[in-house]
């Protein structure tokens, strides 16, 4: 006779693999709740939500033109005051209306079927590549006159940490430190403008290892 049908959701023949399969599940879900709430890895929505708020400027994300490389690479001296030529091609993006995080917005939420809580909690190689493409952009559009991506004073790089990172647990002498070293960075190459936007762009691309309520 044939073998009974048994439902779709019973094993008939569970094997001493599929326990160690499950075991290992429950064990990578334990870890990565665990993680959630350290870490501020941001989904594409709650990262520009972040930056806004930030720098309250809403062109900070967008794509520009001396973004990318020059054909006429003797061009580049031009460029000095915004160092990052980031990208290579203009294929994809349409200049002054392209947001970074939104053509990357797939690297940064991740795969659904692995994320155990309310946003991206795997630090994957494919993750970190996309929030320092996007921490470039941001450091590239934050001109000196916006008064929120100055830095190099301990007042205005202690006011920028406190915008950007409004959770951060540390303490208070540990922040003065901090923001002592930020602003000293920050500052370090004034007629270039090439420290402050370096410092700006390590910040964001900071975000996934900072511990946060």
């Amino acid at each position: 006779p044939p073998e009974e049908s048994i439902g779709p959701n019973v094993d008939k023949h569970p094997t001493p693999s599929d326990s160690k399969n499950d075991q290992k599940k429950e064990v990578e879900k334990k870890i990565a709740i665990q993680a959630i709430g350290r870490f501020q890895v941001k989904t594409a929505r709650f990262l520009k939500e972040s930056i806004k708020n930030c720098f309250k400027d809403d062109n900070i994300l967008k794509i520009t033109n001396d973004m990318f490389i020059p054909e006429n690479l003797e061009d580049y001296k031009s460029l000095v005051k915004k160092p990052f030529l980031l990208l290579s091609t203009k294929d994809k993006y349409t200049v002054g209306k392209s947001d970074i995080i939104e053509m990357e917005k797939e690297n940064l939420n991740g795969d659904i079927g692995t994320v155990y809580g309310v946003g991206n909690d795997r630090l994957t190689p494919i993750y970190m590549r996309s929030i320092q493409l996007v921490a470039n952009v941001v450091a590239h559009n934050c001109l000196s006159n916006n008064p929120n991506c100055t830095c190099g004073s301990f007042d205005s790089a202690s006011r920028m940490l406190k915008r950007c990172l409004p959770n951060i647990e540390i303490s208070e002498n540990d922040f003065k430190d901090v923001v002592e070293k930020f602003s000293t960075y920050c500052s370090s190459n004034p007629i270039s403008e090439i420290s402050r936007r370096e410092a700006i762009a390590s910040l964001i691309a900071s975000l996934p290892f900072i511990a946060s309520h």
